[in-house]
């Protein structure tokens, strides 16, 4: 596609504006009336999980959510399963077709995550969590919403990390996450990116 033109100066696909100001104030407002009226929303399926990072944190119906839980970091849950804005936002049609031509065929949405507050995460593989039924075909693309600033949360990764070779869980002999075991995953990629010099990078980004 001709959008695929848009590489950064580290090699990585960004596409600046691809979505609208309208759109991305539609997303936004959409999430705000979710928390404002989610308490009247008696069948509403929505999960979120919240006070991220605290011990407080949990996971639960949005509609029994606090209101003070949105001021703290939360992720909030497959949004595209019931709206479609959403559902046209992540499959809109040059995206799945900038998609398509990375992975080399047709992609599928697993999962959609909202949120508004950088997720404070260590260093991971989405695969560990959302492992594909094929290795490496599991791609996350990220919409921004807001104005990304170094102040803001933005995006940190490693390039080049997506070439270390899986990491295997010992006790089920699989990519896919053992809690108790993700010390030694952490400890392993570590290794790895010193062992091949990788080094940090930052993302940030403009809103959609």
């Amino acid at each position: 596609p001709e959008q695929l033109r848009f590489w950064d100066e580290q090699g990585y696909l960004v596409l600046p504006a691809h979505f609208s100001n309208e759109r991305v104030h539609e997303i936004n407002s959409y999430v705000d009336s979710l928390w404002e009226k989610r308490e009247a929303m008696s069948k509403s399926p929505y999960v979120v999980d919240i006070f991220l990072g605290t011990p407080n944190e949990k996971r639960m119906l949005l509609r029994d959510a606090p209101a003070s839980a949105r001021q703290h970091n939360y992720k909030l849950y497959d949004l595209y399963l019931e709206s479609q804005l959403v559902r046209d936002t992540v499959l809109e049609p040059s995206l799945a077709d900038i998609l398509w031509a990375l992975m080399g065929e047709e992609p599928l949405v697993c999962n959609t995550i909202n949120f508004e507050w950088g997720s404070g995460q260590e260093y991971h593989f989405d695969t560990w969590y959302m492992p594909p039924p094929e290795t490496g075909q599991l791609v996350a693309s990220w919409i921004a919403l807001e104005d990304i600033i170094d102040e803001a949360g933005p995006l940190k990764f490693v390039p080049g990390s997506h070439k270390i070779p899986p990491f295997i869980f010992p006790k089920s002999g699989t990519t896919i996450a053992s809690f108790d075991e993700l010390p030694l995953a952490r400890e392993y990629i570590k290794n790895e990116v010193e062992k091949h010099g990788l080094k940090e990078a930052t993302f940030t980004g403009k809103p959609g």
